[in-house]
């Protein structure tokens, strides 16, 4: 899979810390899936090339044993952020192909599955 973003954001190590996305017109309601299965997609992405190249991430004791990466938006005048975050089964469902799910609860009949949980903030306006 390729995903082309408008740009990212880079650590002085050279690690990309942030996907940049640019749109010339506000979002809109009716327009709004569309970006937000783009984001996600780039997304997946992102989270597949670091597993190919074994980039490293923060212990578990410090963000949880999440995934996270983030995706700052720009839609004409307005600013987004959105936090993408999965766990290790996610990571593996998107190597394999497959679910593992885990045992049920007698109190919760159905397995969770693993999903990527994209987040957005915003929007906040950046006109004058």
């Amino acid at each position: 899979m390729t995903a082309r973003t408008d740009g990212c954001l880079r650590a002085k190590n050279g690690q990309v810390f942030a996907i940049a996305e640019v749109k010339p017109n506000a979002r809109s309601h009716k327009r709004r899936p569309e970006v937000l299965w783009q984001e996600t997609g780039e997304m997946i992405a992102w989270l597949m090339h670091d597993v190919r190249n074994k980039r490293k991430r923060p212990p578990a004791s410090i963000l949880t044993s999440f995934y996270r990466r983030l995706v700052v938006s720009q839609a004409k005048r307005s600013i987004y952020l959105t936090l993408a975050s999965c766990d290790a089964r996610y990571i593996e469902y998107l190597k394999s192909g497959l679910i593992k799910t885990e045992p049920s609860l007698p109190e919760n009949p159905r397995p969770e599955l693993p999903l990527l949980m994209m987040q957005q903030y915003g929007p906040w306006n950046i006109s004058e």
